[in-house]
């Protein structure tokens, strides 16, 4: 268990940048880095043995990063491992990482998007609170999100929600001002405690039957949004209850006709237009 320096001789100056790290079950964690090279490249192996995981804080604060690559032989990332890394801007990790740990990227203004691996299962909470995050697709085989993992990413646009979410956990979307819209995978059974407070551009928000329990103020602070929802489903009732414009998407359609014009110059307006 005994810590040990090496200097970063694949990533940056040696006489500046540099790891420190220990040897655990099964290969190697690093616990530090300190540096200010611009791109860093974690190793794969360090000592002949393989690099597995990252510890609490190992980048964090941080300013001059603004590229990370980490190996596919890191099975686990520690939490806070890059918060406050303010220029960061892009981010490989590792194909068989499992979860995003909390407060993993709390605070990287710069980072406006990442790829997060398919074989992620979890992103605990505050994962990415304040993150300059535009877009966001997560993965098929993500089954739970934490309180506040994307609170107050006030330029997340774009959000994609996969199959097999169970919940929007409390305060999770808290603050993403310009979310415009929102589809509800039909997995979701629970929608939490501010899920989405205070999202002001938010528009459209589409729920499903399967959705069981939605916070009272899930949406409040979404002024203009409209929920589209089925016929008599939780979502109708939550949308009359707390006075939200609701579109009904099994209602039948209505057509009505109007009359515009002297069709045969009769002077008679028979002349019609019907809209469904």
């Amino acid at each position: 268990d005994d810590e040990h320096d090496t200097d970063c001789n694949v990533c940056g100056d040696a006489r500046t940048d540099w790891f420190n790290y220990k040897v655990i079950e099964g290969g190697i964690q690093i616990n530090e880095f300190r540096g200010t090279t611009e791109r860093l490249v974690f190793p794969s192996e360090i000592d002949n043995l393989p690099v597995i995981a990252i510890a609490n804080y190992c980048c964090g604060y941080n300013t001059s990063l603004v590229t990370v690559e980490i190996p596919d032989t890191v099975k686990t990332i520690s939490g806070y491992a890059f918060r406050n890394c303010t220029n960061l801007q892009s981010i490989k990790l590792p194909s068989d990482l499992e979860i995003i740990n909390r407060y993993m990227f709390y605070e990287c203004t710069s980072l406006t998007e990442i790829k997060i691996p398919a074989n992620v299962k979890v992103i605990d909470e505050y994962a990415f609170a304040r993150s300059g995050l535009t877009s966001l697709a997560l993965p098929k085989g993500l089954e739970a999100l934490s309180f506040g993992a994307f609170q107050n990413c006030a330029s997340l646009r774009a959000l994609t929600l996969s199959e097999g979410i169970g919940a929007i956990p409390a305060q999770c979307f808290y603050g993403c001002s310009s979310l415009n819209s929102v589809t509800i995978p039909e997995s979701v059974t629970e929608i939490g405690e501010r899920a989405f407070m205070n999202c002001a551009g938010l528009r459209v928000v589409e729920i499903p039957d399967t959705t069981e329990r939605i916070a009272a103020n899930a949406f409040d602070g979404c002024d203009e949004v409209v929920v589209y929802c089925r016929t008599g489903s939780l979502a109708h009732r939550y949308a009359v209850e707390n006075t939200l414009s609701y579109v009904l998407t099994d209602a039948e359609p209505v057509t009505v006709t109007y009359r515009i014009g002297d069709a045969d110059g009769d002077g008679k307006c028979d002349q019609t237009i019907s809209i469904e």
